[in-house]
């Protein structure tokens, strides 16, 4: 439940560095958050992130470098979620990466 007058992020900024030796590309992701504030770290599906736009337009984040994309959202708690990201590397394997912490910056 969001309280009134507190800061409620409605954007999420997803950073990718790619570490492998070959390009890779995000082509969908899921939000994971806590449905139940008393039990903050059993995360629940709440929302598909599908298409993904990379930052600058590109296709694909080349290998060693760092790409993203940004995902609006509802108004997001101020607690622990997961961003699971689906990643193709050279068209031949999946990855599914979770991770996430939500808070606000001023």
């Amino acid at each position: 439940m969001l309280e009134e007058g507190r800061i409620h992020p409605e954007k999420l900024v997803i950073h990718v560095a790619n570490t492998s030796n070959k390009a890779v590309k995000i082509t969908s992701g899921r939000l994971w958050l806590a449905a139940d504030p008393a039990a903050p770290r059993i995360l629940s599906l709440q929302k598909t992130l599908n298409p993904i736009k990379l930052f600058n337009h590109q296709d694909m984040i080349p290998a060693g470098e760092r790409g993203g994309f940004i995902v609006e959202t509802d108004p997001l708690p101020l607690t622990y979620a997961a961003i699971e990201i689906v990643i193709v590397l050279h068209l031949l394997m999946v990855l599914r990466v979770l991770s996430g912490l939500i808070y606000a910056s001023r």
